[in-house]
């Protein structure tokens, strides 16, 4: 954002569901030969993790603001996710 003229005072908060994808972002020992496949991708998110760009938040799967946009909901449930 910063390349685009807009300045971020605090890093943007990233929200995920995926435990597996926090841990690997936060403790990464570099030693998962089960990641080979998308290393590349991974030390990109460290790094930015790292380098105080974005913050990595656990937020539940039904709690998830996108799912309006993905995910058939009921009314209620839609309605809590728009503002």
């Amino acid at each position: 954002m910063d390349e685009i003229g807009f300045p971020q005072p605090q890093p943007k908060m990233l929200f995920a569901d995926n435990n597996s994808m926090l841990t690997l972002a936060k403790n990464y020992s570099g030693n998962h030969k089960r990641i080979r496949h998308s290393v590349t991708k991974l030390n990109f998110l460290i790094q930015k993790v790292e380098d105080v760009i974005i913050d990595i938040v656990h937020l539940a799967g039904t709690e998830m603001p996108a799912n309006v946009f993905t995910k058939h909901a009921v009314h209620n449930k839609h309605a809590t996710h728009i503002p």
